[in-house]
């Protein structure tokens, strides 16, 4: 990513096929597929220079890894190996020499599944689908929320 946080075309491919692999299309509904993750990764990074730097180490990262276990880079593997390759994100101790203490895989990997998790729950087509009523802050928020629940 350059200075202003903007992805490369191949870290917009990248990001699209890391969420979509974290959550998939099944029967219920589409997953992260054509949600427009890498766009708003890139906007929120425009606006929070650590997640910008960490997505940058983090796919820079993916790649060694796709490269040390396939000698490919990631877009160029198949599915089975791209799963692989997130496996390997996930262990304990990953290939690569991109990580560092700030910048590690373990936290490349728990931000990007809690980013996202946070855009696919905050599509509202996602809330019809799993009977989310929607912000209730319109309607007043929850006045009780302190108060023991029957």
């Amino acid at each position: 990513m350059s200075e202003k946080a903007t992805l490369t075309d191949e870290q917009r491919e990248m990001l699209e096929i890391l969420a979509e692999m974290i959550i998939p299309v099944d029967d219920f509904d589409d997953g992260l597929k054509a949600a427009g993750f890498a766009g708003i990764m890139e906007t929120r990074n425009m606006y929070q220079s650590w997640t910008a730097q960490l997505y940058d180490v983090g796919l820079k990262g993916i790649d060694q890894i796709s490269n040390d276990l396939f000698s490919k880079n990631f877009l160029a593997l198949g599915g089975k190996e791209r799963a692989a390759v997130l496996d390997a994100l996930a262990s304990e101790n990953p290939p690569g020499t991109v990580w560092t203490e700030q910048e590690s895989a373990s936290r490349f990997f728990t931000h990007l599944c809690m980013d996202a998790c946070f855009v696919y729950c905050t599509n509202e087509e996602v809330w019809e689908r799993i009977g989310f009523p929607g912000s209730i802050f319109e309607k007043g928020g929850y006045p009780d929320f302190a108060d023991p629940q029957e």
